[in-house]
């Protein structure tokens, strides 16, 4: 006796959704071209001039020199001053579990909204207060690794 006896077997004649069998080879291929064409469309909306272009090479020199060594020098700095691999995963953590708890969720609930323009006044708040929360939620948590970092007991 089959498990299920009243689902049907898979094979058997009685099926749940009828496909056509015999559909047409080439109305197939320029449906899925189509498509494909649609998609290429809306993804890009940059010529392949502006998309392979390298950023520095826009940049004026004096500022590129200036935003690299001022890079170089925080990097250099910040590897001196922190004894510890732990500053630096609590800095990380303080951003990340707030973009991921609080700010992405409402963040993207506010791009749908403007987007596709069906929201309603309770959620558009609601996703404000989350927004303002995760931001409340990140500046205590890097309260707190400065607060441990000035005590002495960051990473030790």
């Amino acid at each position: 006796m089959p498990p299920a006896p009243k689902l049907p077997v898979p094979g058997a004649e009685d099926a749940f959704l009828e496909f056509e069998a015999n559909a047409p080879e080439e109305e197939i291929r320029q449906s899925r071209m189509t498509t494909l064409t649609a998609a290429k469309s809306h993804m890009s909306m940059v010529t392949v001039e502006e998309a392979n272009r390298m950023a520095y090479k826009d940049m004026r020199t004096s500022l590129y020199l200036i935003s690299t060594l001022g890079f170089y020098a925080i990097v250099i700095v910040g590897s001196i001053i922190i004894t510890s691999v732990t500053i630096i995963f609590d800095f990380a953590a303080a951003f990340a579990v707030s973009a991921i708890a609080f700010i992405f969720p409402a963040l993207f609930y506010m791009r749908g909204a403007k987007r596709f323009g069906n929201s309603t006044k309770g959620y558009m708040y609601m996703s404000y207060a989350f927004f303002a929360l995760g931001c409340f939620n990140c500046a205590l948590g890097i309260t707190s690794t400065v607060l441990n970092i000035l005590s002495g007991a960051g990473g030790e």
